[in-house]
């Protein structure tokens, strides 16, 4: 019996308390924050690319299409 007693008592100085487990969780959403923060910021940006390059290639093929059908007899 003493000998467990013994090492539950080189446990315990190891174990979490309450204040830890508060930083813990502070420091872990801070870190979810930022992340989140910064998907967004990426799926803005790559948005944007697609949205950029569609209407650069929509007007060319248009552009192309007009010629094709004006100058080709």
């Amino acid at each position: 019996m003493e000998i467990r007693l013994t090492k539950l008592e080189a446990i315990v100085p190891t174990l979490a308390t309450k204040e830890d487990l508060v930083k813990l969780e502070s420091k872990v959403f801070s870190a979810i924050h930022m992340l989140e923060s910064t998907i967004h910021q990426e799926m803005n940006k790559q948005t944007w690319r697609l949205v950029t390059t569609m209407v650069s290639v929509s007007t060319a093929l248009a552009t192309a299409a007009f010629f094709i059908a004006r100058y080709v007899n």
